[in-house]
């Protein structure tokens, strides 16, 4: 299975186009942001559980990322409720669960080989906020050519792009194109909507320009900036 498997090409994905399929548990649904295998795959997914919805025991080979969008997730490690980041290493595993149910966005088989750190960052937690360069931001990792972290952006303030491959999900609030690189981009890359509300997902190729501005505030946004093509794990039939 191949969905969005193309990194040379940007990605953007609105709510409105979210497509959600059954998995191989009863109770948990997945929205397919991109993927490159079947059911062990390299995969960015949103996932949703239902009340006391679960996966049996399983291990990560290329490790997981989760961040928890609402409810509560949880596994032997413990309850993680709406705002967690959790790293899973490589070789790592668990037997992921929800009592009252959660959506979460995913990440799977994405990590460098020697990656083997947990990582756990409760984001609603002020004091995990920084002021960085001017920007309002919560780190969540940084090593392996790969950073992630959260901002948090005031109205009409400008989401300042890498040349990096970036991915970005927004997690509350809206984002616009700039009225100067908005008709463009959408007649390059098939864009239906310059506005990007929440849970908007969008994937950036290296070196690709966008201005995105914050039209409400306290804008957040889950950042990804780095290598996403894992050579490695992308030979999963």
């Amino acid at each position: 299975m191949q969905i969005n498997a193309n990194f040379e090409k940007p990605v953007f994905i609105l709510p409105s186009h979210y497509d959600w399929v059954e998995s191989t548990q009863s109770g948990v649904t997945r929205m397919m942001l991109d993927r490159i295998g079947a059911e062990k795959a390299r995969a960015t997914s949103l996932v949703h559980y239902q009340k006391k919805a679960s996966f049996p025991a399983h291990a990560h080979p290329g490790g997981e990322e989760i961040f928890v969008l609402s409810g509560t997730f949880s596994d032997e490690s413990g309850d993680y409720p709406k705002g967690y980041y959790l790293r899973n290493p490589v070789g790592s595993s668990h037997t992921p669960k929800s009592h009252e149910g959660t959506l979460i966005f995913v990440k799977l088989w994405q990590m460098d080989a020697q990656d083997d750190v947990f990582i756990t960052v409760n984001t609603e937690d002020e004091t995990n906020w920084k002021i960085e360069n001017g920007k309002r931001i919560c780190s969540l990792y940084d090593g392996f050519n790969e950073k992630v972290y959260l901002q948090c952006l005031e109205l009409d303030e400008q989401l300042i792009s890498s040349n990096k491959a970036t991915e970005i999900l927004v997690l509350a609030g809206e984002l616009t194109i700039s009225e100067l690189r908005s008709s463009r981009l959408i007649d390059s890359c098939g864009v239906e909507s310059k506005v990007f509300p929440k849970g908007s997902w969008m994937r950036l190729p290296e070196n690709f320009s966008i201005e995105l501005i914050a039209l409400q505030p306290d804008t957040r946004v889950f950042i990804k900036e780095g290598s996403f093509k894992n050579t490695l794990f992308e030979l999963t039939p």
